[in-house]
Parts: C-alpha cells; structure tokens; sequence
C-alpha cells in the first residue's frame, strides 16, 4: 500500500480553511474534485507524486472505519479482474468537525488523463481510449452477469472518461476514481447510501433521498446504463464530434460475439443504442448536475457570509464543462 504523511495531513487539517485551502502553515493545491472528496496536493517533502483525496463526510470514527473495509475491498476485487490501478493507500485523521479520511494515489500524468487526452490527441488515440475502457468494462460486467441471482460480489463502475488515464498509446489504462466503492454483496450495497446525501445542499436532500439516490445508484450496476453514460459524457467534455465514432465503437462491442456469449444469458440489454438515447440521457442528466453544484454554493454563500458559520466541503470554481447544446463538437 501506498504511504503517506499522517503528521503533514494532521498539521494541515488543524489550520484547514474550506474556502482557501491554498493557504495555511501546509498550503494545498486543489486539482480535482470527486463526487464525495476534494483531491489535493502538498508540496512537501514524502508527498512527491502522490494525491490526496479528502473525504470530510464521517460523522463517527465508526462510520469511517466502514468504509475504509469496503475501499479496500472494492480495489482488491477491481485488481482481481484484471484492471490497473494506481498504488493507494488511506490515512484517518481527527478534525474539528469529526474524523476525515484521507485516500491517497500514485499521481498519473495530468495529460494521460481521459477528459484531457481527448482535447490534445487525435481522434484515432481519443477513439483508441474509449474502445480500451470498453475493454475494461467488460472485465466488470462479464463477472456480474457470471453470477448467480444477486448470489456474490457485484462491481460498479463510473465509466465516464474523466476517470481513465492512458500513460501511452496501445497501453492498458488506468482506472482511478475508486473513492465511491460500488459494490454489493448478495444484492445488498456496501457503501451508506446516507454518504451521497450528505455531499447535497440540505434543502434538496429529502428530495435526493426520495426520488434520485437509488436510480443513481442502479444506473452504475446495469451495463446499458454504463456506456450510455460514457457516451454522455462526451458532450459534458465539449468533445460532441467523437459521440457519432465512439458510438459505432460501443454498438461494436455490444454487437460482437464476446458479448453475446458473456451477457445474453444473463438477460443483458446488447441492442444498439441509438444516438437520439445519447443525447436524451445528456439533456436529462446535465441540469440536475448544474442545478446540484450551484445549490451548494449558495448554501455555501448563506452559512459563510449571511450566518456566518463553517462551511466544510471544498466546491469548484466555474466551469466551462457544462454545457446544454449536444450538435457540435
């Protein structure tokens, strides 16, 4: 397992400020953001090319030690069928709100990463990628549908490009957002759903709880739902010229006899998805996710400045990567 500096990330959570994170005794950098977690970097000595994904939703040390069992699970079972991730590791530490979960990673060349390679590649390596992941989707879904029931380990995955890195062309890529651990056991999810809602502003979440949590959950376990999500993504990346292409790439895979033979008798969906699917599922996903982000930062904006209270999670800034139209590239 990876190792990681228990006494830095001590130091830097005792003087954390959400809103800055930047500053401080043990200044951040922020590179990314995760459904539940923000990923930082240290420039310290032992942190060198290694990430850090902070995970500030743990109410109990309890709750933090359950889910780091079924982290660790769930990166076991994904190397078990053959998929390459990074080194990892995690670190629990003490904070002021209640204990915080550090997951960390070996740091993957930025440009090698999928929503980066596919703006600076040709289209044939960007298309080279998808049709890689493909190949690494199947590894997961092959082995749910090779079950019995909902006897056994069934593994979800959040297939969208953002979450592929590809250190060179031809290569096998890595797969690296395993920080949400979709699992179930005998049809039972592992993960507390609980954790999902409370990432959500508090006035939205009975309505997260009510009518959404569960479906985006599902969507993540049934393969159809994979890969037209895949496909989605795309145009959430501005890159709508390669959804025609990776399409053909995904009717492909959908159509050809390794897939017959591993999930038609498991009942699996294998038609062609039409492109007019594609784009529905784009139009209907994108506001939810934008109407998601800008909630949380006017429920940032009100317990900061108006209540002036503590605001715990790091939110991103603007971004250009949410966008409604679907007819161009």
């Amino acid at each position: 397992m990876l190792e990681a500096d228990r006494e830095l990330i001590e130091r830097f959570e005792e003087t954390f400020d959400p809103a800055h994170p930047e500053r401080g005794p043990v200044p951040a950098k922020v590179i990314g953001y995760g459904e539940m977690s923000t990923i930082l970097a240290f420039d310290a000595s032992g942190c060198e090319g290694i990430v850090f994904k902070r995970m500030a939703l743990f109410e109990t040390n309890d709750e933090a030690r359950e889910y780091e069992t079924i982290y660790r699970a769930y990166n076991v079972a994904l190397a078990d069928l053959g998929l390459r991730l990074p080194d990892w590791g995690l670190v629990t530490v003490d904070s002021k709100w209640g204990p915080v979960l550090y997951l960390t990673q070996t740091k993957l060349d930025p440009a090698s990463v999928g929503h980066k390679l596919i703006h600076s590649a040709p289209a044939d390596e960007s298309l080279g990628l998808i049709d890689s992941v493909l190949g690494e989707i199947r590894k997961v879904y092959a082995h749910n549908a090779s079950l019995s029931g909902s006897a056994g380990v069934e593994l979800g995955l959040d297939s969208q490009i953002s979450n592929w890195a590809l250190a060179e062309p031809g290569s096998q890529p890595f797969y690296f957002d395993t920080s949400t651990p979709l699992m179930r056991v005998d049809g039972v999810e592992q993960l507390d759903a609980e954790l999902f809602v409370r990432i959500c502003p508090q006035s939205m979440q009975w309505v997260i709880r009510r009518y959404f949590l569960q479906d985006v959950l599902d969507r993540y376990y049934v393969l159809r739902l994979v890969l037209t999500d895949l496909l989605a993504n795309l145009f959430k990346e501005q890159k709508g010229s390669l959804v025609p292409p990776a399409l053909d790439l995904v009717n492909d895979f959908l159509g050809g006899q390794a897939a017959m033979a591993e999930f038609a008798k498991s009942g699996v969906d294998l038609r062609p998805i039409e492109l007019s699917s594609v784009k529905s599922y784009y139009r209907q996903d994108m506001p939810i996710w934008w109407l998601f982000l800008n909630m949380r930062r006017a429920e940032r904006f009100w317990r900061t400045k108006v209540r002036r209270a503590d605001y715990r999670p790091i939110l991103p800034g603007r971004t250009k990567r949410f966008h409604l139209r679907v007819d161009r590239g």
